[in-house]
């Protein structure tokens, strides 16, 4: 296709809309798939690229062709997505059109009223560099918090407070930690005896974050409520790692794993993290001890046609333990059936005839040459010179 001129390519997209008694000329062809806008072809030689029209036209009819900023954005005056008159295309900041839209942060702009209730009037809202509202009263209550938590430092039953566990209720501080009573129930039960695991020393903050999502059922398993594995383990994520929750309760109560062992769960609950039901073992001998194919055959005693596995009776290959005897049987069995087409072979290979008298049968049923034997004997005593 031959190449146009920009006011030749702008009035060809304005030939191609359906025009309205309201002066709105609506777009027939395509949109973009994300913003769902006016979308079309500019050919240029040798080639041809895409553009989005209402921004190509206005760059060309109000910008004298200088190309747009990134955090500008072309939006319809007459409220039609798909109006593409020049007339009715305005330039907007990007910040501004993402206010008056119903995204998410269009809809906190939209709010009137913080999450705890205090209202966004002048005196009470801060704006930050960004565009973001905040609460000044809020901030207010993180400032006390804080003077608090620098001044008391721990609490009556001994915790360290944190901003991460502790929250104000009537200007009096309150440590979640002596709150939750699941999670007081494990520190005193519980005492912990190491804070050094895989996450590093757990502040008090980490350790409620723990212990809140430890449930305790009948049969005394610690249940973790959070994220699980796609094999049932329990997962803590942190900075983008995920530790194990029963390595992680191993490390508190019982102290770090040696290299080269894993922890076994002699519950067989996976979510468990119980350091009572939890044990160091090898790799090996924890894949004996589950439910695995393995462990299943280090079990048995006999083999599948009741051969007992004794010492004299095992042979290991490289599947494991296999029966002799049913090994001899099956031998037995091949040498019998090849007896009718070894018949056709009638000399041994040295070349002795097999009469009846001249061989003898082996255990598995082979022919054995008696020549042969005894010329081998009569070489021994007298070797050829």
């Amino acid at each position: 296709m031959k190449q146009l001129t920009i006011k030749e390519q702008i009035l060809k997209f304005l030939d191609y809309t359906d025009k309205k008694e309201s002066g709105c000329m609506i777009w027939k062809g395509g949109v973009s798939k994300n913003s769902k806008t006016p979308q079309g072809y500019v050919y240029t030689s040798p080639a041809r690229f895409s553009v989005k029209i209402p921004r190509y036209i206005y760059t060309h009819v109000f910008n004298k062709g200088k190309d747009l900023k990134l955090n500008e954005i072309i939006k319809t005056t007459c409220g039609e997505s798909l109006c593409i008159h020049p007339k009715h295309l305005k330039l907007i900041p990007l910040k501004e059109y993402i206010l008056t839209t119903n995204s998410y942060f269009g809809s906190l702009a939209k709010r009137t009223r913080c999450p705890k209730g205090h209202e966004y009037t002048k005196e009470n809202t801060y704006i930050s560099p960004k565009g973001g509202k905040a609460c000044r009263a809020c901030g207010k209550t993180a400032e006390i918090r804080e003077k608090l938590v620098n001044e008391i430092k721990i609490c009556t039953n001994g915790h360290t407070l944190a901003l991460s566990n502790t929250y104000l209720n009537k200007k009096l501080l309150i440590c979640k930690v002596c709150e939750s009573s699941s999670v007081s129930n494990f520190y005193k039960n519980y005492p912990i005896k190491n804070r050094n695991t895989e996450l590093g020393i757990l502040d008090s903050g980490m350790e409620y974050f723990f212990f809140s999502r430890l449930k305790i059922d009948k049969k005394d398993c610690w249940n973790w409520e959070g994220n699980t594995s796609q094999y049932g383990y329990g997962v803590w994520n942190k900075d983008g790692k995920n530790h194990r929750t029963h390595r992680i309760s191993y490390n508190l109560y019982v102290g770090e794993i040696e290299n080269g062992k894993v922890i076994d769960h002699l519950c067989r609950n996976r979510k468990c993290a119980n350091p009572n039901h939890l044990e160091a073992v090898t790799i090996g001998e924890n894949v004996l001890r589950g439910e695995t194919l393995a462990a299943k055959n280090k079990n048995k005693t006999h083999c599948n046609y009741g051969h007992e596995f004794t010492k004299e009776n095992t042979r290991v290959t490289r599947q494991g333990r296999a029966c002799s005897e049913c090994k001899r049987i099956r031998d037995r069995k091949r040498w019998k059936e090849g007896k009718i087409v070894n018949k056709k072979v009638e000399t041994c290979p040295s070349g002795h005839k097999y009469v009846e008298g001249s061989y003898k049968l082996d255990k598995i049923g082979r022919r054995r040459c008696l020549l042969c034997q005894n010329m081998d004997v009569i070489f021994e005593h007298f070797p050829m010179s």
